[in-house]
């Protein structure tokens, strides 16, 4: 990427050449300091148009973080944002690429992305003449019901990685997970929540 000395270069030669150009152009001249002047912020603009290609990836974007989350309707109905800045860039990226699906392995993967891992996924069954003998004896009803087992709330801490704007320590929610898996989950289903 072009520097400050390089800019003022090619600013410099753009100039016509004779004895005149040669002594404003000089080291250390007023007008080669205007050239040096100008070159800052040539350099400063294309700075900024590099960043602009990592803002335009939400996977490493920072400043442009905020914009992301609104377009893709974050926290939205569950409320999850994320503690730090990566998880925050994670939770936007999972939001963007995410594709339907409810079976037992993508709401395994919602648990886990929303750092309660590991999880599990408990399908019921009616008991009936077929069943083993030591077998559950569920009613039919329980055909509609899966439970997702999950760790009991992780906490978060503040580590050198950590943003300054992020709290010290803090616990996630239950709820975040309980209301994106219910979000996800087959529409005849209930959800049971056991946490461990």
């Amino acid at each position: 990427m072009p520097g400050v000395d390089d800019y003022a270069q090619q600013l410099k030669q753009l100039h016509p050449r004779g004895m005149l150009w040669e002594s404003l152009l000089r080291v250390g001249s007023i007008y080669s300091k205007l050239l040096t002047g100008i070159a800052h912020c040539f350099a400063r603009i294309d700075d900024r148009a590099a960043a602009l290609i990592d803002e335009s990836d939400p996977r490493s974007t920072t400043e442009m973080l905020p914009d992301w989350e609104n377009a893709a309707a974050i926290p939205g109905d569950c409320g999850l944002i994320g503690e730090t800045i990566a998880e925050r860039q994670q939770n936007l990226t999972a939001k963007i690429t995410q594709q339907a699906g409810d079976s037992k392995q993508d709401l395994i993967d919602i648990a886990e992305r929303h750092g309660f891992a590991p999880a599990t996924i408990t399908e019921y069954t009616s008991h009936s003449v077929d069943s083993d003998v030591d077998a559950p004896i569920y009613g039919a009803d329980w055909r509609f019901a899966i439970k997702l087992t999950a760790p009991n709330k992780p906490v978060i801490t503040f580590t050198v990685d950590s943003a300054v704007d992020e709290s010290l320590g803090s616990e996630l929610s239950g709820t975040q997970l309980e209301c994106a898996i219910k979000k996800m989950a087959p529409a005849h289903c209930v959800v049971i929540f056991e946490y461990q």
